[in-house]
């Protein structure tokens, strides 16, 4: 079966999942409120990355060239300000957090035609094993994939990332999560593993 595209589905299925791997900021606690369709429940927690990852799916089957290149140019221009922002927080957690908050709002608000409204969640109300904790552990360990990918150059380990891949953050708070996050950040030659996809 294909999209509207005639984008079989598991190649887009492989193509959010490695645009999701490659975005520079962590998942997110949303609260994510709507108030057009009476089915659905007017406010619910979520991770940003879901609702990204949804957004993505649409836009990547039904949006227009020319939408499609304003919404790139928005999100290029909002990573270029993340990389500043980090930079300037310098790994104060706080800062970055706030850096994170601003450029996955604004990320979210690049897709068109969107009705929903979202706020986020302080840092320490994400608790291990919650959506967002679990995607946070999947994202991190794809950002060490890349991070070790980027440092490697053209030889790469193909059993080193099976162990990364194996490795078991789940017992790694979200905040701590967050701040190997920026470690890496600043461990990589001009923030590249920030860049995203």
């Amino acid at each position: 079966m294909a999209g509207k595209k005639g984008i079989p589905l598991l190649a887009l299925d492989e193509q959010i999942s490695m645009y999701m791997a490659a975005l520079p900021c962590p998942p997110m606690p949303l609260i994510v409120s709507q108030e057009s369709a009476d089915d659905l429940p007017k406010e619910a927690y979520s991770n940003s990355h879901d609702l990204i990852a949804t957004l993505l799916r649409f836009v990547i089957t039904y949006e227009e060239p020319t939408l499609h290149k304003q919404r790139r140019e928005k999100q290029e221009e909002l990573t270029a300000a993340l990389l500043t922002k980090m930079k300037e927080a310098n790994q104060d957690l706080g800062k970055a957090y706030s850096a994170f908050s601003e450029f996955t709002s604004g990320y979210i608000c690049a897709f068109a035609n969107i009705d929903v409204c979202v706020k986020f969640m302080p840092l320490d109300h994400v608790q291990k094993d919650d959506v967002v904790h679990k995607a946070c552990c999947s994202w991190h360990r794809a950002q060490e994939v890349l991070a070790f990918k980027a440092m490697s150059g053209l030889k790469v380990d193909a059993a080193q990332i099976e162990r990364i891949l194996a490795r078991d953050f789940s017992h790694v708070s979200y905040e701590q999560l967050l701040r190997m996050h920026c470690t890496r950040f600043f461990s990589e030659p001009g923030g590249e593993g920030l860049r995203g996809g």
